[in-house]
């Protein structure tokens, strides 16, 4: 189940999911500053770099503020790009917008043995998953092991797409599983 955290309502999020019977517990970030970018408005007077690197510091809070019994993998890191009003060869969110925040984030999810979700809804508005192969790479070379692969379908028509394309992104970053989960056990799938 994907955990939507909220810094607002955080203590009753960890309450309600803590409760649940769950296989697999992926943690994600839609709000920033309790802001969407889902909404076009939220693009409105803000600089891309500025908004890019506060998503990433953004996450970072979040994977600090849930211990590392409370979840199991990070989700789509890079929503922030997704609905961006960016061209495409520039929206995808990159290392360069936040080096310092990204390699705090990549060293805390390998370290607490964590997986990093390979995304593909980003290929349906820019033309690749999220993260793209520069962040897989980085969270690779720091460490971490393990990746999920996930459509984020919302519709049925998308759901599993695109996810060998996912599953040769991630062999080609140097990661040799992905990781399924029964009963939050983790059992790893060879790619």
């Amino acid at each position: 189940m994907e955990i939507g955290d909220n810094p607002l309502c955080r203590d009753r999020i960890k309450a309600w999911h803590a409760a649940l019977p769950l296989d697999f517990k992926l943690l994600s970030l839609h709000l920033i500053d309790q802001e969407d970018p889902y909404f076009p408005d939220f693009f409105a007077d803000r600089d891309q770099d500025a908004f890019y690197r506060r998503y990433v510091e953004s996450k970072l809070e979040s994977a600090l503020a849930w211990a590392p019994d409370e979840y199991d993998a990070m989700a789509h890191l890079g929503y922030c790009a997704k609905f961006a009003p960016y061209p495409v060869s520039k929206r995808p969110l990159r290392f360069r917008h936040a080096p310092d925040q990204f390699d705090a984030l990549f060293r805390l999810l390998a370290e607490g043995g964590k997986a990093l979700e390979i995304n593909t809804s980003g290929m349906r508005t820019m033309g690749e998953c999220i993260p793209g192969r520069e962040l897989l790479s980085r969270f690779r070379e720091l460490g971490g092991e393990f990746v999920t692969l996930g459509s984020d379908a919302h519709v049925p028509e998308f759901v599993g797409g695109w996810l060998d394309e996912a599953r040769e992104l991630a062999k080609a970053c140097g990661f040799r599983y992905a990781l399924t989960f029964a009963q939050r056990k983790p059992i790893p799938v060879a790619l």
